[in-house]
């Protein structure tokens, strides 16, 4: 294989620069490591593959939160079938409350789990009674019992969820044959389940100018991936209650997001990067899709028909995974794959952007 125009390249990893390669006369030194980046080589290499590749199982466990009047939280756990403790993330579906919510987003959850990952997906439940709540929901803007029963379901009982959740952890390891490694905790989910996500992040939330203020940050997760993130009530999303792109600036740890130009249910697309745009600098990834046959659901690896959607969403699922490995397992292929500034757009042809802050 012979390369032109290099004399030689490194690659920054961890707190040191790794060689990569050293070119000698137009070929490369047999004496050097292989290349960590797949620039010099054609797309299909450039996709990103996790060394763990093991069947999956999952369990159903239905969980109540006294704190909150006994609120039932339903959830779906996968685990890799192999032996220890393993990293966990919780994945809030899109789409509204419903009791088999758990059972959403079955693409992302097994494409994590066969990875290594344990995958906890919880179900946002209806409420049985709106009334008690009616007083607080009218001081956000929500007036009459249906708006108030969703703005409690979605915006407030979800970002509580991952608390509750993490909370429970020990009980859930011990009930499932998951191991769970707790100190190593994402928060994930795909649309209006990003609500969670980025409240959890440290997105402030806000519902009516001079009314209350929300802070459902947890401290405990490690990173977070938002597939298709909610955007600002100016941008007509008005159930997050992110009224600005300030309330974004609370987040400051690793973030992935993923969205693209056909990404839409209603809402301007442009509105869910404002997160990205917003929020601290520092390992924050976005994956933007420029092809119009990427929609909403793609970006949830749950419409893949078709060969030009199938490699969106093996696409995605593998930048998915690269950044969670470099972020929560600090695999170096995965770090070396997230930090090329071009392992993606050669896979995809240029088709998806990779942008960093």
């Amino acid at each position: 294989m012979t390369h032109h125009g290099f004399s030689s390249l490194s690659i920054r990893r961890g707190h040191g620069l790794l060689p990569v390669l050293a070119v000698v006369m137009g070929t490369v030194s047999s004496a050097q490591p292989p290349p960590p980046s797949c620039i010099w080589l054609g797309p299909e290499p450039c996709l990103y593959r996790s060394d763990i590749n093991v069947p999956a199982g999952f369990m159903d466990l239905f969980l109540t939160d006294p704190a909150r009047n006994n609120y039932p939280v339903p959830i779906r756990v996968r685990y890799p079938l192999m032996p220890g403790r393993r990293p966990v993330v919780f994945w809030n579906r899109g789409g509204d409350p419903r009791p088999n919510g758990r059972e959403s987003s079955e693409e992302w959850g097994t494409a994590l789990a066969e990875a290594g990952y344990v995958v906890i997906h919880p179900s946002r439940m209806p409420i049985a009674n709106a009334m008690p709540f009616l007083p607080e929901c009218i001081q956000n803007g929500f007036t009459d019992l249906i708006e108030c029963e969703r703005w409690v379901e979605q915006s407030r009982y979800g970002p509580q969820n991952t608390h509750f959740l993490i909370d429970m952890l020990t009980k859930i390891d011990a009930a499932t044959p998951a191991r769970l490694d707790k100190d190593r905790v994402v928060v994930a989910g795909h649309s209006s389940g990003t609500i969670t996500v980025l409240a959890n992040a440290g997105a402030v939330q806000q519902w009516v100018p001079g009314g209350p203020v929300y802070d459902e940050r947890d401290t405990r997760p490690m990173a977070f991936l938002a597939a298709s993130p909610q955007g600002c009530v100016y941008a007509n999303y008005v159930l997050p209650g992110f009224t600005v792109g300030d309330n974004f600036q609370g987040i400051d740890r690793p973030f992935a997001f993923i969205s693209g130009v056909h990404d839409r249910t209603g809402e301007p697309t442009e509105g869910r990067i404002a997160g990205w745009i917003r929020a601290m600098p520092g390992h924050k990834y976005l994956s933007y899709d420029n092809h119009p046959e990427a929609l909403h659901t793609t970006m949830n690896l749950s419409e893949c028909s078709g060969p030009v959607r199938s490699n969106h969403c093996r696409w995605i699922e593998a930048f998915g995974l690269a950044f969670l490995d470099a972020v929560v397992r600090r695999r170096g292929p995965a770090i070396d794959w997230l930090m090329d500034p071009n392992a993606y757009k050669t896979l995809t042809g240029g088709a998806i952007d990779l942008h960093r802050r």
